[in-house]
């Protein structure tokens, strides 16, 4: 057995908000949506990640965590047995669902 991989331990916040991310000028950098671009489908989804990845841009808006300070995070050891359905339930996730994401970051 690999001990690293069973001891992995990954921390978790008690809440997620979607954030704007923000350009050097603070300007909003969106996902972008015109053309064959966006979010409506697995196969628009890939495209837009391959186009965003060879043009170096980057887009939100990203998940951040809310706490007060670190004795509000909860670290967890997602490879243990009592995790072993993790990997099917993010395969499940809506991906198109903001409120799913964020619900699957609060419990992982």
């Amino acid at each position: 057995m690999n001990d690293a991989f069973y001891d992995f331990e990954w921390t978790v916040a008690p809440r997620y908000e979607w954030q704007d991310w923000l350009d050097s000028t603070g300007r909003r950098l969106d996902i972008p949506t015109e053309g064959l671009l966006g979010m409506d489908s697995a196969t628009r989804v890939e495209f837009t990640w391959k186009h965003l990845q060879k043009s170096g841009k980057q887009c939100g808006p990203v998940l951040g965590p809310l706490l007060q300070d670190a004795s509000e995070l909860r670290r967890y050891n997602p490879m243990s047995r009592a995790h072993a359905a993790l990997f099917r339930e993010f395969g499940d996730l809506d991906y198109r669902s903001m409120n799913a994401i964020a619900r699957f970051a609060e419990s992982y």
